[in-house]
């Protein structure tokens, strides 16, 4: 280990047995086709809907109504594309069919082959999205936060402030509370003197009118008292919490100019731990805050890691899975490896303004012909700008091409095989 710190990281069968016997049903969701005793039928709808339609499409127009003595087997079948891009028809117990006569009607139904098709188009996107993982990383490389946008956000906070809400209630009124009292008036004071039921009713409001209207006006500003209580204890509580929020931002904001070690180490192992990558990585670093430099030894995946095969999808709606040939890999391996150093480079400048300089180098296993024992062998070594890797436009580069605009040691053969190189020290930043 060249430097301090280390981090690892690393479908089914149904049968359906009737009066006019048992019959196959071959399909996948949404539709299915029905070979039976009564016929060929298609079973389509829309899964969730309950929308259900069912047609006849062998060409018979007889109907059988079952053979006494006889049985017929039904099934749902699945179709699977295999590692050679070849649809399988099986059954629920994984096995594939066999039959041909019964193979040769599913595959003539417009459905199997509208399902082939999606199948085979899933599948070739699948390998190139297992392959782009790998040997395109670096376009997931962040952009660079700039310096000058970090002291213009630090120059702009400032601590918030919580805005206390106002009792919403609206002071009661006298008039309310009379049409309140009227209310209640019309359905309790009730005669047969009909006569007199206005005289009461009034002499009931007029009486009970000004205890009725301290009683509700005590009781809202005993409300609007315990709102503003807790408005202001709220205040005084969320007033703390972005006090903290301003001073921790601050704090980040400052220490992501400064470059201050512990902050960096703290970033930087936190990233790492975040991380996820298609294979098993380990990353030894060492940061020298007093020049901005950061060290960085990547344990680099093995050729045999990345994906071997490549698709193609054919004019005659077949998929073409072949193994890469050996340019290919290797050209995908350059790609990957040196791809890496860009994503981590460009991760690590986003850690620290004060990260001016980025030294990676990458090493694999390989076995040692002279000693005959697995070693670690360097295989390049770049040493990163901030101010030029921040003009390139990554999604367009190609990293081993890329790599020239700055400082490396890089020694790829005329048979693409990267050579053992002595990686550069701190020295040579």
């Amino acid at each position: 280990m060249r430097f301090r710190r280390s981090i690892r990281l690393g479908k089914g069968l149904r049968l359906n047995l009737s009066k006019s016997g048992l019959s196959l049903t071959a399909g996948f969701r949404g539709a299915s086709v029905n070979f039976g005793p009564r016929g060929t039928y298609l079973n389509t709808g829309i899964p969730g809907t309950g929308l259900y339609d069912r047609k006849r499409i062998d060409s018979g127009t007889s109907r059988s109504t079952g053979v006494k003595g006889k049985t017929y087997v039904s099934m749902t079948v699945k179709i699977e594309i295999d590692d050679n891009g070849k649809p399988i028809v099986k059954d629920e117990n994984g096995s594939p069919i066999l039959d041909e006569s019964l193979l040769r009607k599913i595959k003539k139904t417009t459905e199997f082959k509208q399902k082939v098709e999606e199948l085979l188009i899933e599948k070739k996107k699948e390998l190139e999205d297992n392959s782009s993982a790998f040997v395109d990383i670096f376009k997931f490389t962040p952009e660079l936060t700039s310096r000058a946008t970090v002291e213009q956000e630090l120059k702009n906070l400032k601590p918030q402030k919580y805005d206390i809400k106002a009792f919403s209630t609206s002071r009661p009124v006298i008039d309310g509370v009379r049409l309140a009292l009227t209310q209640k008036a019309r359905s309790e004071i009730r005669s047969i003197f009909f006569w007199t039921l206005k005289r009461k009713r009034n002499e009931y409001i007029e009486s009970n009118l000004h205890s009725e209207y301290d009683k509700v006006l005590k009781q809202w500003l005993s409300d609007k008292e315990a709102f503003e209580s807790a408005e202001k204890a709220k205040q005084e509580q969320e007033d703390r919490r972005l006090l903290i929020a301003f001073e921790s931002r601050k704090r980040e904001l400052e220490d992501f100019l400064t470059g201050v070690e512990s902050y960096v180490q703290t970033q930087i192992d936190s990233f790492l731990k975040s991380l996820t990558l298609p294979v098993e990585f380990s990353i030894n670093y060492d940061y020298l805050q007093e020049k901005g430099y950061l060290m960085v030894d990547l344990d680099l995946p093995e050729i045999e890691d990345l994906p071997k095969d490549k698709a193609n999808l054919l004019a005659s709606g077949k998929l073409s899975i072949k193994p890469k040939t050996q340019k290919e890999s290797k050209e995908d391996y350059i790609r990957c490896v040196i791809g890496l150093a860009f994503f981590f480079a460009g991760s690590f400048f986003n850690i620290s303004t004060n990260i001016n300089k980025i030294l990676v180098s990458g090493y694999t296993q390989r076995l040692n012909n002279k000693s005959g024992v697995v070693e670690d062998q360097y295989i390049y070594s770049i040493v990163f700008e901030r101010s030029k890797f921040a003009e390139l436009a990554l999604n367009n580069i190609d990293p081993f091409s890329a790599s020239a605009n700055f400082k490396n040691i890089i020694d790829v053969s005329k048979s693409l095989e990267m050579k053992e190189i002595k990686p550069l020290e701190a020295a040579a930043i």
